[in-house]
């Protein structure tokens, strides 16, 4: 090989270096995810869902942030976070809340961070909690079936009744049976 060969593969080198260098490169950018209805929606119990939109290119972690108002999607203050773990770009997200107050309106918002920051999602979502039901009126029987309470209200004529059921310890159950009587000619 001659030094002027030698020559011109160093200037070559030289260039390859230079146009890597001068290359635009993909700057990592802050995730987004959305945020779903709820569903699963009981007495005190609650599934919040949303999705990781995009990652952006970097590994994320995604949070729900729930409460019982919309603390808007700036700060953590106020809110109860989750974190989720880890999701990847269009990965749907879920997360059981239970212990929850019935019949009481909840907000949530999805939050997802990687190394180039963190961002909010663009709206939050609400939900309402169901309310224990009660019956009002009737016989009321209580009994107790393979360790399982039960309270049971008989209704022996014909009306309207609300019906309220509650899960604090015990189980209530309405069984409704209608019959249809006949009349004599």
């Amino acid at each position: 090989m001659s030094s002027r060969t030698a020559f011109q593969f160093s200037i070559f080198i030289l260039q390859f270096a230079v146009l890597l260098a001068l290359a635009p490169r993909a700057e990592a950018q802050t995730p987004s995810v959305t945020v779903s209805a709820a569903s699963g929606l009981g007495i005190g119990t609650a599934t919040l869902n949303g999705t990781m939109v995009n990652t952006n290119g970097s590994p994320a972690g995604f949070f729900f942030l729930w409460g019982t108002n919309d603390y808007g999607g700036t700060s953590t203050d106020n809110w109860t976070v989750v974190n989720c773990g880890p999701a990847t770009n269009g990965q749907s997200v879920s997360t059981n809340l239970t212990g929850l107050l019935y019949g009481q309106r909840y907000w949530y918002r999805a939050f997802a961070t990687n190394a180039s920051g963190g961002a909010w999602s663009p709206t939050a979502t609400n939900f309402l909690t169901l309310a224990p039901l009660k019956a009002t009126g009737g016989t009321v029987t209580n009994y107790t079936q393979n360790g399982t309470n039960f309270r049971a209200h008989i209704f022996p004529t014909v009306g309207t009744t609300s019906l309220t059921v509650s899960t604090e310890g015990k189980c209530e159950v309405l069984v409704v049976r209608w019959r249809r009587r006949r009349r004599l000619k």
